[in-house]
């Protein structure tokens, strides 16, 4: 840990409160905090999530913009280069059934290219989920050279319950937290979309949701933070020094809740707790190995499974209630649902 004066950590901390509090109330005042994406929770939904950005991209989406949209988006998100007319005349749509009953979250059919974008922000991962998608894309529509576009928070790689043996070559990775906002920012930009206030006021208000989503300071506060951290070298010291003990201390945080939580629930009988060795799929684990084996997965949840009474047969095949209580890193969303369960593995996302 690096070494710091504790008055001079204590002004830093203080100083950057005031940045803080100093944007927020221009926030209040200015209205800047409705947002529609957060009031309706759309930012969270993954389906919702994909219908924005299914009518974005579609050149024939109600924005008017025709092709500019998606044409930012296939070459600096994709790196990938096609004609004006080509993009004019793609088809953009979510949804996509397959062959095996599952539905691709965003598909780009542009010339002979057919591209499947899966998006995900905290629901769990669907058993070779991206492997298929990539068997469909190659066999039955016929492009050899397809790769599935991986869409996160963060942009980490699948799991191996998700992508069996693909690699880099099969699997595309991007963020929301880098690319999709650094493609809103351009589409932004553009002449005309800066005339048209409604279109160009939602795109700021979805980029903003993103920032919030991927816990990222907006441009103003985060400039004079900067400012602040670097303004001498005993700032940054004293800087690192708190961000050394940052991590520890939320989840501590965190296990503090999860535990509360646990104790709350241990009376109720009609609830079997599943131990860390009845885990789902890297998903789950015992409330003191959280942080460092989420960070590993690129999960950004973690959670205690439950579950819910007896088996029950579905279809003729035998299941059980899984009820689920999670606690995302950030601690901003506090999510429980059920599900189904088979053999040990959670069935589809959750609700």
């Amino acid at each position: 840990m690096q070494k710091f004066n504790e008055n001079i950590t204590r002004e830093l901390l203080l100083k950057a409160g005031s940045i803080i509090e100093k944007y927020e109330t221009i926030a209040r005042e200015t209205g800047a905090n409705f947002n529609i994406f957060e009031i309706a929770d759309i930012n969270t939904k993954e389906t919702t999530v994909c219908r924005v950005l299914t009518e974005l991209l579609s050149s024939a989406g109600y924005h008017g913009q025709g092709g500019a949209y998606l044409g930012i988006f296939l070459r600096d998100c994709l790196k990938l280069n096609f004609t004006k007319d080509e993009i004019d005349n793609a088809r953009v749509y979510s949804e996509c059934p397959t062959d095996k009953g599952r539905r691709i979250d965003i598909v780009v059919e542009i010339g002979s290219r057919f591209i499947p974008i899966e998006v995900k922000i905290y629901a769990g991962e669907g058993i070779d989920q991206c492997y298929d998608y990539l068997q469909f894309a190659r066999y039955n529509k016929s492009d050899k050279n397809a790769k599935v576009v991986y869409l996160t928070l963060e942009g980490h790689f699948p799991s191996e319950y998700s992508a069996k043996k693909l690699t880099e070559d099969d699997i595309l990775t991007i963020s929301f937290e880098t690319d999709i906002l650094n493609w809103l920012e351009k589409c932004v930009a553009l002449p005309d979309t800066i005339r048209k206030a409604p279109i160009r006021e939602i795109l700021i208000q979805f980029a903003s949701a993103i920032k919030r989503l991927t816990n990222q300071l907006e441009d103003k506060p985060k400039m004079e933070m900067l400012e602040l951290l670097s303004a001498s070298p005993q700032n940054m010291r004293s800087a690192k020094a708190i961000a050394d003990v940052f991590e520890n201390c939320r989840e501590e945080k965190i296990k503090a809740f999860l535990s509360a939580v646990e104790k709350k629930l241990e009376d109720e009988p009609r609830l079997k707790r599943l131990t860390a060795t009845e885990i789902f799929h890297n998903h789950d684990y015992s409330l003191f190995n959280t942080v460092k084996s989420f960070k590993g997965s690129g999960a950004k949840c973690v959670g205690i499974n439950y579950i819910v009474g007896s088996d029950i047969k579905v279809s003729n095949e035998m299941y059980n209630i899984l009820f689920r209580v999670e606690l995302d890193f950030g601690g901003n969303n506090l999510i429980a649902g059920f599900g189904l369960a088979k053999n040990g593995e959670r069935i589809g996302d959750r609700e």
